[in-house]
Parts: structure tokens; sequence; C-alpha cells
């Protein structure tokens, strides 16, 4: 390595050698805190269908940091438009009723913060903080068979209030 904040990665994949990862700072400082490498695209995950939904969950006061990049993860095309997204976050919310997220802190996860993905319905997403956030902090994204939406596949009647959302799309 010969130029600041390059890395290189050894998977350890190969016989008698170990993961290792190597790092050169930038030299305006010395790395004096942990350093974390992140492998996780989602850090919870609330999953249920249309007919059978998970219903009334509360979650609160809990912090969501250093998930995964999500820049290299599948992407799907929306809207005909040449648009597309990842269905990923550090929160992925999906096919569920009646979910409180408050009072919680996103900060510096790779992807997005929060996903309201296909069947999701009184949602209410409040006074939490999202910052360096890689993606976006909130997205809510439906599904269609085709441009129709009659399968009703998709978050409505959520409530996303009094949030603080500062230095999103670091990655994208």
């Amino acid at each position: 390595l010969d130029e600041p904040r390059e890395w290189f990665a050894r998977d350890g994949t190969t016989p008698g050698e170990r993961a290792t990862l190597f790092y050169k700072p930038n030299g305006t400082s010395e790395l004096s805190g942990p350093m974390v490498a992140s492998t996780l695209d989602s850090l919870i995950e609330i999953r249920g269908t249309a007919a059978r939904p998970v219903q009334d969950i509360l979650i609160e006061g809990i912090g969501f940091m250093h998930t995964e990049v999500a820049y290299n993860k599948q992407y799907e095309s929306h809207g005909g438009g040449g648009i597309t997204i990842h269905r990923g976050g550090a929160l992925v919310i999906e096919g569920a009723v009646g979910v409180t997220v408050s009072d919680c802190l996103f900060d510096s996860v790779g992807g997005h913060g929060i996903v309201l993905s296909d069947f999701v319905r009184h949602a209410t997403i409040e006074k939490s903080e999202f910052r360096w956030i890689g993606d976006s902090a909130i997205v809510s994204l439906g599904s269609t068979a085709l441009l129709d939406a009659t399968a009703e596949l998709y978050p409505i009647g959520n409530r996303i209030i009094s949030n603080l959302i500062h230095e999103v799309g670091i990655y994208a």
C-alpha cells in the first residue's frame, strides 16, 4: 500500500491463511479507536406476509450501526424509468401492521436506514436520528407484477414524523 486510505483484504479462504485487512491511514491522525469491518446487510428484519402480517411491534431506543455497504448488492428496477434500488437496510420491515420505530439512532449504516417493503400498514417512524447513511434514510418500496399495483403489495397509511436526517447518500 502506498497511498493514504488504501486497503487490501485477504479473505482467508486459502488453506493455512487467516483473513487479514491491511489499511494505510491518511496520516492526519493515528488510529485511536476500534476499526469496524461490517459484514451484515441488515441488523433486524421483521418479515410477515399480506395474509399473515407481523403485528404491533415496538422498536424503541436502539442504536443501529455499521452495516455493510450496499453498492455491491442486488438492485432491482422499478417503474420502467431506469431507477434501481436495493431492498435491504439496517432495519427491514415487510408484511407488517402497526410497527413503531421511536427514538432510535441510525449511525454509519452502509445501505439504507429503514426499508418499508411491500405490505406494510400503519407503521410509525418517529423521533429518530439518521446520520452518515450510505444510501437513503427511509425507503418505502412496493412490488407489482405489472405497472397497475392491483396486488396492493406496497406500503400505505404509514407515518414518518419528527426525524432528524443528515449526511445521507454517502455511497449512493
